[in-house]
């Protein structure tokens, strides 16, 4: 659904508390990059200008702020939209139905190649050849602590390759 420049009863702005000082405001990536966005600073928000705004374009703005609190407050009015909410594209959001599925197949997995490891080494020693609980346990450890590893460097990262976006409700 494609926003006009007419549709905007008022545009679109993000506050950013009381007492905060925008030192610059840049767009810095426009997609598609034919897309014209223009911002102005007022006081301690942001505003963008009217401009048609297809479903697949997006705009990046850099901000330089000073006493900046945590506070990101948006602000608009479109004719057929009720509401620009904050979404999160980190850690959490990322955690869709399947997640858990994946994390347990995954320490399944890692629990019998370990246990066939430890079951039936290329030096066997009686202690971990004899004690079929110990070697469960010592599987299942470190299956859980290399998916533990593993799933932290996936969710780091996707932490590091995204970040706040707002998104039309």
């Amino acid at each position: 659904m494609p926003i006009q420049a007419s549709d905007y009863e008022r545009p679109l702005s993000f506050s950013f508390g009381e007492g905060v000082e925008i030192l610059s405001a840049d767009i810095s990536k426009a997609i598609p990059k034919s897309l014209n966005p223009s911002i102005t600073i007022e006081k301690s928000r942001v505003v963008f200008v009217p401009i048609l705004l297809n479903s697949k374009d997006q705009i990046q703005i850099s901000l330089l702020l000073a006493k900046y609190q945590g506070v990101v407050e948006p602000d608009v009015r479109i004719t057929g939209i009720t509401d620009v909410k904050e979404h999160y594209y980190g850690p959490i959001s990322n955690i869709d139905d399947k997640y858990w599925l994946r994390r347990s197949t995954s320490i399944t997995t890692w629990m019998v190649i370990f246990w066939i490891l430890f079951r039936f080494p290329i030096n066997p020693t009686p202690f971990f050849h004899e004690n079929l609980l110990i070697t469960f346990f010592l599987a299942f450890l470190t299956a859980i602590i290399l998916d533990w590893i593993i799933e932290s460097a996936i969710l780091f990262t996707r932490l590091l390759l995204s970040g706040n976006k707002f998104v039309w409700k």
